[in-house]
């Protein structure tokens, strides 16, 4: 996987610069999920009128630049935090990885 995902059109909108972090997660969907460690693993630039629009915008833009493979159906994936500072990814209840805003 590429260390570094960016757009590959131009975008007339302020770019906002994130580190992915992916997770190691213990559980199971009846038990419940826990996140057991946190691992840096790329960084991805997201123009801010998709990173501040809806989960489905998003998801569809990073699946464009290569970071999201076609399985992260956006009815699927629940996106939680803020774009200005983290957005937090689950997929079908499951923890999968987090985006930290970089200045």
């Amino acid at each position: 996987m590429p260390s570094h995902f960016e757009p590959t059109k131009k975008f007339y909108s302020p770019m906002l610069h994130y580190k992915a972090y992916t997770y190691d997660v213990w559980g199971n969907a009846r038990d419940g999920w826990e996140v057991n460690d946190v691992f840096y693993d790329s960084t991805v630039d997201i123009p801010k009128v998709i990173a501040t629009s809806t989960d489905a915008e998003l998801i569809k833009y990073l699946k464009q630049i290569g970071f999201l493979t076609k399985r992260f159906r956006a009815s699927m994936v629940e996106i939680t935090g803020e774009a200005s500072y983290t957005l937090y990814f689950e997929y079908n209840g499951k923890p999968e990885f987090e985006l930290r805003r970089q200045e």
